[in-house]
């Protein structure tokens, strides 16, 4: 399969084999807006491994840093449902330096991988990042 056939969950379930039932079980959480990001996460967790793998195996090594690994950077500007918006800033005052570097275990083997899974499943991502 190509990295543009792959548009639904199912699709993604199928290339990992597992199956789109294989969610985490949260029902009986309170917080659904906390049971919706643990579903999202899982979701996104899937989607970044299928696409990795479309080519043969990929995993990232994160103890080396020679391997390059795509990781989105998200501007999501504010609105009534977020109110608060999401962006990565850093910021330097006076004589110290307060910074944090950028990283997730979710990242894609490749540039097209990434914008493929952010465009096809932006709603699962949004919920991800937010």
């Amino acid at each position: 399969m190509k990295l543009e056939e792959v548009t639904t969950y199912e699709q993604v379930c199928k290339l990992n084999g597992t199956s789109v039932d294989d969610l985490p079980n949260v029902s009986k959480m309170k917080d659904q807006r906390q049971a919706r990001f643990l579903v999202e996460t899982h979701k996104a967790t899937e989607i970044v491994k299928a696409l990795n793998n479309l080519d043969g195996p990929w995993e990232a090594d994160h103890t080396d840093p020679g391997q390059i690994k795509y990781v989105p950077i998200v501007w999501i500007a504010k609105d009534k449902k977020a109110p608060s918006g999401f962006v990565f800033s850093c910021s330097y005052c006076g004589a110290t330096d307060a910074l944090a570097h950028l990283g997730s275990r979710l990242c894609f083997r490749s540039p097209e991988a990434l914008f493929h899974a952010l465009k096809q499943f932006e709603q699962t991502f949004i919920y991800f990042y937010m």
